[in-house]
């Protein structure tokens, strides 16, 4: 035997009867320097089922270890993200106008801060709003309700809006359409803008203008004073220009008859 030869353990295979197995020789000395060999043998049937059983148990707690371990990452992150998707949201409402409404709070004390400084600011921004709705609506109350006309004019000449002094004039004009202003404002319709038209002349300087217009209507000429006004943009772009419309044919009229009358006067006094 090699092993008492070479006092070094020794490892062999053996098959017989009983199966396929591992045999160690291990050899060593007594007391008396007597050698002896020290023999341990396991079969391998029963170590590779052993074997087979750790390792499915291993893989086994490894795979419940890491299911476990991204169900609470899940978890944790569902917590995060949860008020960051409402905030999202109430942001995406703010955008659409939709000012009303509180985002609810929850998750960490950092978004819950969030969430109430999201709140204050669209506290802040509902009342601006707010304030300009009542602003505008003060506006259009007083534009509507004048005793003058009002009308928006584009760059190509489009009527855009009217109020309603203007659509009292002018029944049937509608903006929807966006028709041309030399158009629809004359009876017949003009094919090419007016030459006296202030709101021209402010396209191309940017000024105020006034013009008095002799504009055939209903068979006749009716008289009115306009005076146009640039409406600009915050980077002072001309937008439109707005024009107030007064019917002044009734007092030409009367001045007319006026200074007839004078006339007549003073020629019977000579």
């Amino acid at each position: 035997i090699n092993a008492l030869a070479t006092m070094q353990p020794e490892f062999t295979t053996f098959h017989d009867k009983w199966g396929e197995g591992r045999l160690v020789l291990v050899p060593g000395q007594d007391q008396h320097r007597r050698r002896f060999l020290f023999a341990a043998s396991i079969a391998l049937e029963g170590f590779n089922a052993v074997l087979r059983h750790t390792l499915a148990e291993s893989l086994l707690i490894s795979l419940s270890i890491a299911a476990i371990f991204s169900f609470f990452a899940w978890l944790w992150a569902r917590l995060l993200t949860r008020p960051l998707t409402r905030l999202t949201t109430a942001i995406s409402q703010m955008v659409r106008g939709e000012l009303d409404g509180t985002p609810q709070r929850g998750g960490t004390q950092e978004l819950a801060m969030l969430a109430e400084s999201f709140e204050a600011m669209r506290g802040v921004v509902r009342q601006k709003v707010e304030a300009l709705r009542d602003s505008e609506e003060r506006y259009r109350s007083l534009v509507e309700n004048l005793g003058i006309g009002v009308a928006l004019i584009s760059p190509q000449m489009e009527i855009l809006a009217l109020n309603r002094q203007m659509r009292a004039w002018f029944p049937n004009v509608t903006t929807d359409a966006r028709p041309l202003c030399f158009h629809a404002f004359n009876d017949p319709p003009r094919t090419e803008t007016c030459s006296y038209c202030p709101v021209i002349k402010t396209f191309q300087d940017g000024e105020a203008h006034e013009a008095i217009t002799e504009t055939p209507q209903g068979g006749g000429i009716v008289n009115y004073r306009i005076v146009s006004s640039p409406v600009k943009d915050a980077a002072g772009r001309m937008q439109a220009v707005i024009e107030m419309v007064e019917d002044i044919t009734l007092r030409n009229r009367m001045e007319e008859k006026l200074r007839a009358s004078e006339q007549r006067f003073q020629i019977g006094r000579a």
